[in-house]
């Protein structure tokens, strides 16, 4: 259990962070997919495991920014083959200011998977190359309560969740449905002054504004951002084949 709660400006960080380095590999003619949010939490009587104490410390920065690069390659987690010979770098944003969070903080958060799911070495769901990739480049760990198969499960969990009040910090990829539903119960978290403040503007803002603020036609309420819309690489879909 960690002793501090998450803040908004924290989770827009790490969120604008891993947008980068997804966005980065994108085409110029994006596709919008299902959105990811985070509920919008209120002061509970009993408030979930990850947020129990008050947020009355920030969690401190490591000493010394260091590039990711720097991070990454003394862990053996740099992406690409840079050891090799003729090998490739892949190349990262800037690491957001005051990260990686030391002590790190936990976000709760859900995943796919099924009976093809393998994982290298002795990872796990819960401990994988990529949540110790996040781990070290912004001192966040996820908890995984649940994961699901197909969408169906995937909106069976939520509603159950939903109902009992215990909701994942970070939804990725739900429908739009239960986004529609969440609205409408006021239980997700208005990320507009957030993201204004931390979203790097060459890896998040600038390919979110594709084609004229189109990608935030179902995202955006009345002005504000209420979850993060996600896009998808037409070329690479499959169902172009």
């Amino acid at each position: 259990m960690h002793p501090y709660k998450l803040s908004r400006r924290t989770f827009m960080q790490l969120a604008g962070a891993i947008s980068a380095a997804m966005l980065a590999a994108c085409a110029p003619a994006p596709t919008p997919v299902p959105p990811t949010v985070a509920p919008k939490k209120e002061e509970p009587t009993k408030a979930p495991e990850a947020t129990k104490a008050p947020e009355a410390t920030k969690p401190a920065a490591t000493g010394g920014k260091k590039t990711a690069e720097e991070i990454l390659t003394p862990l053996k987690l740099m992406p690409g083959s840079p050891d090799h010979a003729k090998g490739w770098k892949t190349s990262l944003p800037d690491i957001p200011e005051g990260m990686p969070l030391n002590p790190p903080v936990t976000i709760s958060s859900f995943t796919r998977t099924d009976a093809d799911t393998r994982f290298q070495g002795n990872d796990t769901i819960s401990d994988n190359i990529s949540l110790r990739y996040i781990k070290a480049l912004f001192g966040i760990e996820y908890k995984i309560p649940w994961t699901y198969v197909q969408g169906d499960e995937l909106n069976q969990k939520l509603n159950l969740a939903i109902a009992s009040g215990d909701i994942p910090e970070l939804l990725p990829g739900i429908g739009l449905p239960v986004f529609q539903d969440m609205l409408a119960g006021d239980l997700v978290a208005d990320m507009t002054d957030a993201y204004e403040a931390a979203a790097s503007p060459k890896w998040v803002k600038e390919p979110l504004e594709y084609n004229k603020h189109q990608l935030w036609e179902y995202a955006e309420v009345n002005g504000k951002k209420m979850a993060f819309p996600s896009i998808a690489q037409a070329g690479q879909d499959e169902q172009e084949l």
